[in-house]
């Protein structure tokens, strides 16, 4: 009897922890964004129509790059990461939108809080308006995002495409991100850690200068630390 106890606490706790490993990062509503989630699967769906303001302070903000405000539906990650590490976020994403893309629309972020440039994220990936694929400082060529070259040389496939991402934060040195597309590096965006206090993740449509409605649909989303 005591050994079948043992085992029985064995597999209680092996449960738990399980339990708490695969709960230890959860998604929130950024600031009162509204989503679909499936239940028990980690799929959600994001709807945004053109003109509707986002529910973020700086949402209702002109901005000297050339849009009057922000539209927005997203989450973001919940513990925030402190202290450094390796992440990788991936899902397989479907954007709906029956027009051309907005000068500027994410599909995930990785955010510090906008600590730094402008208030801006370490790195994101979006659509550009020719509807290829952008970061937070240029349009992806040649492996890594520039704000020369045009619009950049990955177009952004019209069916659902997978997106691996991942974070390498040298605590004190750099913030490294880098994405695959389908399976294919697309690039890298690389700053300089001058005292980023933290990390986070973000996903969901936030675009300006929108041309029409959309749905953007996340299935499969998984984030891990893996350093």
């Amino acid at each position: 009897e005591r050994l079948i106890m043992k085992k029985f606490l064995f597999i209680i706790a092996l449960a738990i922890t399980c339990t708490t490993t695969a709960q230890a990062v959860t998604w929130e509503s950024s600031c009162g964004s509204k989503y679909k989630k499936e239940f028990f699967k980690p799929n959600y769906s994001f709807t945004v129509n053109k003109g509707d303001v986002g529910g973020c302070p700086s949402d209702k903000k002109p901005s000297k790059h050339g849009w009057q405000f922000s539209e927005r539906e997203e989450v973001h990650s919940k513990p925030r990461f402190y202290n450094g590490g390796k992440w990788e976020w991936s899902a397989t994403i479907n954007i709906d939108r029956a027009c051309r893309p907005a000068k500027r629309s994410t599909i995930v972020q990785v955010h510090d809080g906008g600590f730094h440039y402008d208030g801006g994220p370490p790195s994101y990936l979006a659509v550009n308006a020719a509807n290829h694929f952008m970061g937070a400082y240029g349009h992806f060529k040649d492996g890594r995002s520039s704000w020369r070259g045009g619009y950049g040389d990955f177009k952004v496939p019209n069916k659902p495409f997978h997106v691996k991402m991942i974070v390498d934060w040298n605590k004190g040195n750099f913030v490294k991100t880098q994405y695959w597309i389908d399976g294919q590096f697309l690039g890298y965006e690389q700053i300089m850690d001058k005292g980023i206090k933290k990390l986070y993740f973000k996903f969901g449509v936030y675009r300006v200068n929108s041309n029409c409605d959309i749905t953007q649909t996340y299935t499969g989303v998984k984030l891990r630390k893996v350093k």
